[in-house]
């Protein structure tokens, strides 16, 4: 009865992926003897700033939260995360960002720093469209590309007739139902 609804865990979180294509790219390799891909990754491309990167360095578990309304679903992984940065993957990754979406790259200062007057935190030369891709290569020393391996996969399923939770621990192939 779990196989259906690992089926559904996969399609979920495919779906996530064409749902957000520019942020979150979902690898499952074809090697599946065990029911589950040798290997399942999320690649997060993101402008990472020094505490988070800190963070990450510290302690490389953490948690992803995924819901769908119309579905009533809700997926939660538990990953283990590998930093990126200026190295064959995030070379790899930038090669394949698109122009307008460098522009989130050209700030100065990190998320979250506080600033005296609104800003977008771009030079004010760089705070519009035009920006040449040339210009939009200085954004790479702050490309960050994490890996996200998942460890556990947890699917909750919302209905009024009663709810509907299931783990499933990719490493050993353990597959469970749970008490919402």
């Amino acid at each position: 009865m779990l196989g259906s609804t690992t089926d559904n865990v996969k399609a979920a979180a495919i779906a996530a992926s064409a749902a957000l294509p520019p942020f979150l790219n979902i690898s499952f390799p074809a090697n599946e003897a065990n029911g589950w891909p040798e290997d399942i990754t999320l690649f997060l491309n993101l402008l990472l700033d020094e505490s988070h990167d800190n963070k990450l360095k510290n302690n490389k578990n953490a948690s992803m939260l995924f819901y769908d309304k119309e579905e009533k679903i809700q997926v939660r992984l538990k990953v283990e995360c590998t930093i990126n940065h200026s190295n064959e993957i995030t070379e790899e990754s930038w090669k394949k960002t698109g122009h307008i979406s460098r522009k989130c790259y050209l700030v100065d200062n990190g998320p979250g720093t506080e600033s005296s007057t609104p800003t977008s935190g771009l030079k004010p030369e760089l705070d519009n469209f035009e920006f040449t891709m040339e210009q939009s290569e200085e954004g790479y020393k702050n490309f960050t590309v994490i890996q996200c391996k998942i460890k556990t996969i947890e699917w909750l399923y919302l209905a009024a007739k009663g709810h509907r939770r299931a783990r499933f621990e990719v490493d050993n192939n353990k597959k469970y139902w749970l008490v919402p």
